[in-house]
């Protein structure tokens, strides 16, 4: 009997230091399988970064792109310009774009509210262009207003030019901005929110099932959005909201939807007790119709009004340093084919404690689209034959500019000149070449040579 006794309490030790054990490496493996992805996991309620490695490495976002077409969508339900049963019409344009799709023909209509479950649950590329058409009058407007809406909510490393997410030239973003962008989605729409959390929808009687397994595999996940193209890879930014605590984690360049999942699974749960229950801090202003994106826009036609609204039926249930030398090495550009930088392994860079910016509610888009991106000019410093040093030269110059606006639009820009890549050190865009001179002016008068392009 005694015997039995120790045996017993011996297996329960056992078992007990396995647990432990096994808790332990989880947490270690999400950061050792997290190192070779870009990736940021953040506290929602307060901001605070809990994880980051590669969190400002410019990408290809794929679908994630959506969550801006969305939220640009949902904004405009709100400001009145569109209800969730309005027909939008479906061009020859939307109707050619490639799969994910509903296949919708051209000459067809669709309403607000299947595009949108088309969009979140099938990732519908043609709906996305249907309801961008619609709103912006064509694609290629409809993304200048997303980039704009992104840069208001401090996603300064993001320019969107399309609206599904398809490889494009210079449609890039990062894992910080992404998880901006998600937070404000559930910030300023948190009556839509829960659409996010769906499964499958029905469309003309035909059932389609969602991409978003991590819905399934973590306890509290209730959306967001998974994304995939060759050049991105497989991406996905996810919201888990449990017991008053509240992450997203967004993760780039999966080799594999799988591999994404698990990385997303394990930096969930190794950085969840980490997170906060607090409030107080909000990243975000609840939003009003004064921040519309689509104030001072054309009005779509024939918008029906929308009279029970609330009811949305869903298919399925800085300070100056010390300057450094400007780089020996610099490449004359002669033409430029910008490339999106995929990499597979880079050490873990130090984790920041907050987000670097948040949101600045007095700058609305129409603000932006009067200062800031009426033109496209750019201001060029630079072009070095790799990323890290281009990337540490711009940090340099930043740190130099009193000028806090000219700063915030520095950028490293990738690019292949006569078959060598090389990393552009730039600044823009600005709304005209007045502007761009004044500021290549301000980083002249700090000894770095510069000249403004039309980009």
């Amino acid at each position: 009997m005694r015997l039995f006794k120790v045996l017993r309490f011996s297996i329960a030790l056992i078992i007990a230091v396995a647990s432990v054990l096994f808790f332990t490496l989880a947490s270690v493996q999400a950061k050792s399988n997290a190192v070779e992805l870009p990736a940021i996991v953040v506290d929602a309620n307060t901001g605070n970064v809990l994880y980051a490695n590669r969190a400002d490495e410019i990408r290809a976002p794929a679908s994630i792109t959506k969550v801006m077409t969305l939220y640009l969508v949902f904004d405009a339900i709100q400001s009145g310009r569109l209800s969730w049963n309005t027909e939008m019409p479906v061009s020859k344009y939307a109707a050619s774009k490639p799969r994910m799709k509903l296949g919708l023909p051209a000459g067809s209509r669709i309403s607000v509210r299947d595009a949108v479950n088309a969009m979140i649950v099938l990732s519908a590329n043609d709906a996305a262009v249907v309801a961008a058409e619609y709103l912006g009058g064509s694609e290629e407007n409809f993304a200048r207003v997303m980039t704009l809406k992104a840069r208001s909510l401090g996603m300064r490393n993001t320019t969107f030019r399309n609206a599904n997410g398809l490889p494009a030239q210079g449609h890039v973003s990062t894992a910080r901005d992404i998880a901006l962008m998600s937070i404000a989605m559930r910030d300023h729409f948190p009556q839509y929110y829960h659409l996010f959390s769906q499964r499958e929808f029905s469309y003309r009687g035909q059932v389609y099932k969602g991409h978003n397994r991590v819905l399934d595999r973590i306890d509290g996940a209730d959306g967001l959005k998974t994304g995939f193209t060759g050049l991105a890879g497989f991406t996905i930014t996810t919201t888990i909201a449990k017991d008053g605590k509240k992450l997203v984690v967004v993760v780039l360049g999966g080799t594999s939807g799988r591999q994404r999942d698990d990385v997303v699974v394990l930096l969930a749960n190794a950085y969840m007790g980490s997170a906060s229950r607090s409030t107080k801090k909000r990243i975000f202003a609840q939003w009003n119709v004064a921040q519309s994106a689509w104030r001072g826009q054309p009005q779509p036609k024939n918008v029906q009004p929308d009279t029970n609204n609330a009811e949305i039926v869903t298919a399925s249930v800085s300070q100056r340093g010390n300057r450094a030398t400007e780089p020996a090495k610099t490449v004359v550009e002669t033409r430029s084919t910008i490339s999106i930088p995929v990499k597979k392994t880079v050490k873990v860079e130090t984790s920041p404690t907050t987000m670097a910016y948040a949101d600045d509610s007095k700058k609305t888009v129409t603000d932006i689209l009067k200062n800031e991106m009426s033109g496209n000019y750019i201001v060029q410093v630079a072009a070095l034959p790799d990323k890290g040093s281009a990337e540490g030269f711009l940090k340099t110059i930043k740190k130099s500019l009193s000028d806090t606006n000219v700063a915030s639009l520095g950028h490293v820009e990738p690019a292949t000149v006569d078959g060598k890549r090389v990393y552009r050190v730039r600044f823009g865009s600005f709304g005209s070449e007045s502007e761009a001179n004044a500021a290549c002016g301000k980083i002249t008068a700090q000894a770095y040579s510069c000249f403004v392009v039309a980009n």
